[in-house]
């Protein structure tokens, strides 16, 4: 980052400028949407990804085949953030995960691949936005048996 001077007549002020870093707190999304109606398990219900409780889990609809599971939307009031995070249970689905952010009316991709198992995982936006979703599903490529998907948590890295 550069620096600013200050001319006034003879006199001259070099200041320089510091970056000043963005400091997110984690927020907790306050509602959801199941598109595909693959989230609406009776024991293990959309809300449970985002109980603050990362013991209880959100699970989709049995997977057969190859194939990608429904969309989990999950939504709050318009709210400036530059990262988001995720907690999964790896072993009960597929092989890749893909999250994305919504802002300006769209969804965008903020990551495809394959994620931890059962740790936290945070993905760096780039920038700040004024997100209202993230909407995460994941893709199975095993067809030796039945995998449900298992979402523990997910938050929103808000900017305070």
């Amino acid at each position: 980052m550069g620096n600013i001077v200050l001319v006034e007549g003879d006199n001259e002020l070099d200041i320089a400028l510091t970056p000043i870093p963005l400091i997110a707190r984690w927020v907790l999304p306050t509602g959801h949407r199941d598109p595909q109606g693959e989230w609406s398990h009776t024991s293990y219900p959309p809300q449970r990804a985002y109980d603050g409780d990362d013991t209880t889990f959100a699970m989709s609809k049995v997977l057969y085949g190859i194939s990608w599971s429904g969309w989990l939307e999950l939504t709050h009031t318009p709210i400036y953030c530059n990262k988001v995070k995720y907690l999964l249970l790896r072993s009960n689905y597929g092989d890749i995960i893909e999250v994305e952010v919504q802002y300006g009316g769209s969804w965008h991709l903020v990551f495809q691949g394959v994620p931890g198992d059962y740790m936290w995982e945070e993905i760096s936006l780039g920038g700040v936005y004024l997100l209202t979703g993230i909407r995460i599903r994941f893709y199975r490529s095993r067809t030796d048996k039945m995998i449900a998907c298992d979402m523990y948590e997910v938050a929103f890295g808000e900017i305070t």
